[in-house]
């Protein structure tokens, strides 16, 4: 056996032994955050979308109000969990988790804007049948805005709780972002490098440090949850995260701001970056948006500060 092939040979053992690890870790995040069990699901509570089933919940009585959380891989609808209860006293409450996220199936697909779009006014069409008032968070506010230039009719009143940045919901994919976009949807090495970026403790930083205004009101329950939805089916949430970074959610929201007729709250929170700048830029598209900002609070001041925030919620929507 001559030199180059004992070489090749060692280097293949290097590699397979690499790869082997990674499959292992991969593996051990799978079981670990399985055990963790915060989000539970109720029977039957699946809409069969066209590219996969949809977990939502329903509850309460009265006039409808569908509600989308952040878009991000680690989110889910438990976003709403300290004001779904409240909101539900006067209102049909429906709370999604977006393909891709948290229960709902995590197809190797490409996200785009224009897909949840789909999404959102079949399942308003399909599951509710009525006119519908909706409630975002941070990047679905843009679905939203784009889904009242297709079933205008279907849709009410918007609520956007620190809605996306209109110069980032514009961006474009390059070169970069698409090859970004196709490491990391690799099978070993692209799952290895998501459950790497999605860690518990990045989890804890993230939420800490960019989504409350107070990390003290943040429990473990919180971390787990966020933790355990980035980890369900598999880190398959990887692909929500690859079509993010290769930018292919772009959305014409400036134009569909333009053309929407809907009224429109604008929720901030005080601490959230730039908020005051989106506002206005939002009000250089539609002059009559409303907004109220509520202090001490960051990116979810419907968690943090749930009273206040449901307040201003019933208000708009009466």
């Amino acid at each position: 056996m001559n030199k180059t092939v004992k070489k090749l040979i060692k280097i293949g053992v290097v590699v397979g032994a690499i790869a082997g690890t990674i499959y292992v870790i991969n593996k051990y995040i799978d079981k670990a955050t399985a055990l963790l069990n915060k989000l539970k699901e109720k029977d039957n509570s699946f809409y069969k979308w066209k590219l996969g089933n949809i977990y939502y919940e329903k509850i309460g009585d009265g006039s409808p109000v569908l509600l989308l959380h952040d878009y991000t891989p680690y989110a889910s609808s438990y976003e709403w969990s300290n004001i779904v209860n409240t909101l539900a006293k006067d209102h049909t409450v429906y709370t999604l988790d977006l393909l891709g996220c948290g229960r709902s199936d995590k197809p190797n697909y490409t996200y785009t804007n224009f897909m949840y779009v789909q999404l959102i006014t079949d399942f308003i069409n399909d599951v509710i049948g009525e006119k519908t008032d909706i409630i975002t968070s941070g990047y679905s506010s843009s679905f939203a805005i784009m889904s009242t230039n297709y079933i205008c009719e279907n849709i009410n009143k918007l609520i956007l709780i620190n809605p996306a940045d209109l110069e980032v919901a514009c961006k474009e994919p390059t070169l970069i972002s698409k090859l970004c976009k196709k490491v990391l949807e690799l099978p070993i090495i692209g799952t290895f490098i998501y459950n790497m970026f999605t860690l518990r403790n990045n989890m804890d930083y993230i939420i800490t440090e960019h989504y409350f205004y107070n990390p003290f009101n943040v429990d473990e329950e919180v971390i787990d949850t966020y933790f355990e939805a980035a980890h369900k089916k598999h880190s398959k949430g990887k692909y929500v995260l690859a079509s993010i970074i290769g930018n292919y959610m772009e959305a014409m929201i400036p134009h569909a701001l333009k053309t929407c007729d809907n009224d429109i709250l604008i929720i901030g929170g005080k601490q959230q970056d730039k908020i005051e700048e989106i506002i206005d830029d939002y009000r250089v598209c539609k002059n009559n948006i409303e907004s109220v900002i509520i202090s001490k609070t960051k990116k979810l001041p419907h968690f943090e500060k749930a009273d206040i925030t449901i307040d201003e919620i019933t208000t708009f929507l009466q």
